[in-house]
């Protein structure tokens, strides 16, 4: 299987958007509820309250949890799938990563707005 660098690109921005919806995204807020849970602890050093976010459970839901606090662990698990994706499905694949790799381009520009004017 050889992949062009266009399917590169749109395959990366469609992981990015996919794990940025998961571990970020209000909408999938209540999903993430299932695998984590935020606890209040104070700073020792500032004596600040802070909020930590700690996978919940034992097996599979704590592995879960753990990929949803870390973007860059679950982004390597969502390219496994968009990989599998491709592999079987590529056109299919392909139209999917175009959509999301628009979506994630508009995230970057509205980020970047935001940001800087």
């Amino acid at each position: 299987m050889e992949i062009s660098w266009l399917h590169l690109v749109l395959l990366g921005l469609a992981v990015f958007r996919i794990t940025h919806l998961v571990i970020y995204d209000k909408i999938t807020e209540r999903f993430r509820g299932k695998f984590l849970e935020e606890k209040e602890v104070v700073n020792e050093e500032s004596g600040e309250l802070e909020w930590l976010i700690l996978a919940k459970g034992r097996g599979v839901q704590k592995f879960l949890g753990q990929l949803f606090i870390c973007h860059w662990c679950l982004s390597i698990w969502v390219s496994f799938v968009f990989i599998g994706m491709y592999w079987i499905f590529p056109e299919i694949t392909i139209i999917l990563a175009f959509t999301l790799s628009i979506a994630a381009i508009a995230a970057v520009i509205d980020e970047i707005y935001v940001t800087y004017f």
